[in-house]
């Protein structure tokens, strides 16, 4: 049984709080990317926000769920991945291409997934929240793809 919207929402926003996180927690292992790693985050808590920010639209019945869309199995064992990527950035002394690694998975899932496209919305408003949260997913991805490759040019 699929959840309800509203726990969906929070669901998808719970995620982008735990991806923010895992960034904080690379933020403070590699010291020589910590704005790097502190920028994602505070997006990543803008991406919950952004979530959270149509409960009322959906509570009003201006946002639908694509309910045919929803995969609860895969919201959950992206949840998972997640709590285990938090747990291994939090205990083990990784390197930095691991923590580039991990979040490009991430970001690559969020995108492979298209969590965001579960909810349609009756105005464009709503429409360039949820666009706004897809987009600034794929320039989270381009920007890790362009510091994996400065990395690469300088010594770790």
């Amino acid at each position: 049984m699929a959840k309800e919207p509203l726990e969906t929402i929070e669901l998808l926003a719970e995620n982008e709080m735990v991806i923010s996180r895992i960034y904080r927690v690379f933020s403070e292992r590699f010291p020589d990317y910590h704005d790097f790693w502190e920028k994602m985050a505070e997006e990543e808590i803008q991406h919950a926000d952004m979530i959270r920010s149509v409960v009322p639209e959906v509570k009003e019945g201006t946002v639908r769920f694509k309910a045919q869309r929803f995969d609860e199995t895969s919201i959950g064992m992206f949840r998972d991945y997640l709590k285990v990527s938090l747990a291994r950035a939090g205990e083990q002394d990784i390197p930095l291409k691991d923590a580039f690694e991990t979040a490009l998975a991430i970001e690559h899932d969020l995108i492979e997934r298209s969590f965001f496209d579960l909810f349609e919305a009756d105005t464009g408003e709503l429409n360039l929240v949820f666009e706004g949260l897809a987009s600034s997913t794929r320039e989270h991805h381009l920007r890790l793809v362009e510091a994996v490759e400065n990395s690469r040019q300088s010594p770790e």
